[in-house]
């Protein structure tokens, strides 16, 4: 089955149980791109609002940039392309709520929410040092 994700002017990001694919709207004889795969289903994606880049999210986050070559993703391989974080046993983060805010200065910066060790917490990532700022605490009432 497939999931949509996110949807921008000229993306589209959609799942396939734990893989994630990049489809091209305004190239339609381009083949969507595998970028990314979640141990469990993803749970959410954003494109980024200036287009540089797309966030997966799940078991941890996969910051993957909208710059050709369009590569392929790889489990454990490295890549100029893509950056993985908090997806190893260990140092597992359970990510969900991604969004970008105007507060988010020039679009590099998203922020999220995940549990980890520690709890749940709403944090701020910088998608270009990959620094990591932590938010707050997230509750959740029902």
């Amino acid at each position: 089955m497939v999931r949509y994700l996110a949807e921008s002017e000229n993306y589209k990001v959609t799942a396939e149980y734990e893989m994630v694919f990049l489809h091209f709207k305004n190239k339609p004889n381009q083949k969507p791109i595998y970028i990314g795969d979640f141990y469990g289903d993803p749970t959410c994606a954003i494109i980024s609002c200036d287009e540089q880049y797309v966030v997966m999210a799940g078991c941890g986050i996969i910051i993957y940039r909208l710059t050709e070559p369009f590569c392929t993703y790889g489990i454990g391989k490295s890549s100029e392309q893509y950056s993985e974080f908090h997806n190893r046993p260990r140092n597992i983060w359970w990510t969900d709520g991604l969004y970008q805010t105007l507060y988010d200065e020039d679009w590099k910066y998203f922020r999220f929410v995940a549990a980890n060790e520690e709890g749940t917490f709403i944090y701020r990532m910088d998608s270009t040092t990959f620094a990591i700022d932590k938010i707050g605490a997230f509750f959740h009432t029902s």
